[in-house]
């Protein structure tokens, strides 16, 4: 698949778990929602080089190693990372095929009020930002 994003986790204890290991083999991303009381940093990347990571400790979101979102101060940080597959029909076909990767958090801020920021990459390497 052109342009597909892979993902990389970073536990408290500095281990890191890659999507894809040097063997070629794939992990599953249930091997990090069973750890993730100790994930401190997850990030997806590309072939092209694009980063999105996400620090879960500070509440810091970076775009290619540089912070692109820091907001007030947060508490219960949970990460939020899916794919979705979106078509667009035009009198009943298909015009239209991409995957977008979503990767964000879900936190309280300090009057313990929820928000979630959200961003989305395409194959196109093109970012949303949704909160």
């Amino acid at each position: 698949m052109l342009n597909q994003f892979k993902w990389q986790a970073q536990l408290k204890t500095g281990q890191i778990i890659n999507q894809f290991d040097i063997e070629g083999k794939e992990h599953q991303f249930k091997e990090v929602q069973d750890k993730f009381n100790d994930l401190v940093y997850f990030k997806i990347m590309n072939e092209q080089g694009i980063k999105i990571g996400v620090n879960l400790t500070s509440g810091e979101i970076h775009l290619n190693d540089q912070v692109i979102f820091d907001n007030s101060k947060k508490t219960n940080i949970r990460l939020i990372y899916f794919s979705r597959h979106i078509a667009e029909l035009n009198e009943f076909k298909v015009e239209k095929k991409e995957t977008k990767n979503f990767i964000g958090f879900q936190y309280l801020d300090q009057d313990n009020r929820n928000h979630k920021v959200l961003f989305s990459i395409n194959s196109n390497n093109q970012i949303g930002i949704h909160e």
